[in-house]
């Protein structure tokens, strides 16, 4: 069967209800034991499927807010001071000033130990457009579904680039430069931003030209005071519900963006990823990013990241995993669809899919170029009597366990 990632809807549909991502036919596709056949583990064993729209809240009666991302949910649930996961969809969404739609947002509110990573679920309504902006950090922003139109300048250009985004579309957004998304179809833009600050900040055009002097902006532009019309000078308005007026036709491509159907997965066993690098998008450059694909009842191996903490956002399935710090600090989890992780650098972690539906999850880095170490790798590059020792005194203890070749990463359930 020919390798390819789901299918992406082309909106998403506002609801009052969690709508939750319904079982899907699965290919009867062979399941291999680790001990038998790893040396295929990079067959093609993918799973075409449509994928289904994350869940949406409805957004109740709050506060206006200004969208400093990530801000945290007023009325999300409460984080224990030891924990690294988080429900984003499930708490009450804030209402971005303007009224053009809503956010959640993850941050050290919400998991204490989160540093230098965040990421926000944005909701964009029909018609509406997210007002130009720019952040103290770079942003990786993925289109999960609906339709749109981003644009951004960058230093030493002379035009902004503008072009369409569509579900797997996946944009960079250098630290500081100035950039919008304008909601270009009939129902809700939902996207997922990573940033690499636990706390980034937003700057508004409507926040900063409030304070800025009539005359001043007046001779900005080379004109008389009296000669400019006066601005109605805004305050925060985030996302704005925007009519339909003439603008420059948008690109289908841009050097800032990429899709992850056109970029070549990496197969194993157990799933697929489609990793982002500099060869997709030139300028990327302080955050990393990568899709993953997991069929049920895989194993993404316990493995762990040097250079880089790790912030995921479950779109559909479900897993059960554990992050494994020194000195036994650890904890184990189940998250699913709109469920968040956070992994600190060098953590040990690993990932059980559990859901009858594969696991579809995007994974953020604090690093463009995440390194990482699986148990697979340890087990083939040092002597199996030395690993042995840690765990007893039977030296032979791996005895029965083949070789391991080739990149692993995910593997299938064993069939005993």
């Amino acid at each position: 069967m020919d390798s390819k990632v789901q299918k992406l809807p082309q909106s998403a549909s506002p609801s009052n209800k969690i709508i939750q991502p319904s079982a899907r036919e699965i290919s009867n596709l062979p399941r291999r034991s680790l001990l038998k056949g790893v040396a295929a583990a990079t067959a093609s064993l993918y799973v075409s499927l449509t994928l289904p729209t994350s869940r949406t809240v409805a957004a109740p009666d709050a506060p206006a807010a200004t969208p400093d991302a990530p801000a945290a949910t007023p009325s999300a649930p409460a984080a224990t001071s030891d924990s690294f996961t988080y429900s984003l969809e499930a708490a009450a969404p804030v209402k971005v000033a303007g009224g053009g739609g809503n956010k959640r947002g993850v941050a050290p509110a919400n998991i204490p130990a989160l540093k230098g990573i965040s990421l926000q679920s944005v909701r964009i309504n029909a018609g509406a457009l997210r007002e130009v902006h720019w952040h103290n950090a770079p942003e990786l922003n993925f289109c999960v579904s609906g339709q749109g139109e981003f644009g951004i300048f960058i230093p030493g250009t002379t035009a902004a680039s503008i072009f369409t985004i569509v579900p797997g579309s996946i944009t960079f957004v250098p630290i500081g430069a100035p950039h919008y998304v304008r909601n270009t179809g009939s129902g809700v833009l939902h996207q997922i931003a990573g940033f690499s600050d636990e706390s980034p900040k937003t700057f508004d055009l409507s926040n900063t030209l409030s304070l800025i002097p009539h005359d001043l902006l007046a001779q900005n532009v080379k004109l008389p005071a009296q000669s400019l019309p006066a601005f109605q000078q805004q305050s925060g308005l985030g996302m704005i519900p925007i009519e339909k007026v003439s603008l420059p036709q948008a690109s289908a491509t841009s050097p800032f963006t990429a899709n992850i159907h056109n970029i070549t997965p990496k197969n194993f066993e157990g799933g697929f990823t489609v990793p982002l690098t500099s060869q997709d998008i030139s300028a990327l450059n302080g955050i990393g990013f990568s899709y993953l694909q997991g069929k049920p009842g895989s194993l993404r191996e316990p493995h762990w990241h040097p250079n880089a903490a790790e912030l995921t956002y479950i779109i559909q399935g479900s897993a059960q995993g554990a992050i494994i710090a020194s000195d036994k600090v650890h904890q184990t989890f189940t998250a699913q669809s709109g469920d968040v992780s956070f992994v600190p650098t060098n953590w040990l972690h690993y990932l059980n899919i559990t859901s009858n539906d594969p696991l579809i999850m995007l994974a953020f880095f604090s690093n463009s170029s995440p390194t990482r170490i699986d148990f697979s790798q340890m087990m083939e590059n040092f002597p199996r009597p030395l690993l042995a020792a840690s765990l007893g005194p039977n030296l032979e203890i791996f005895q029965k366990v083949p070789e391991l070749s080739g990149d692993l990463f995910l593997i299938s359930k064993n069939i005993v």
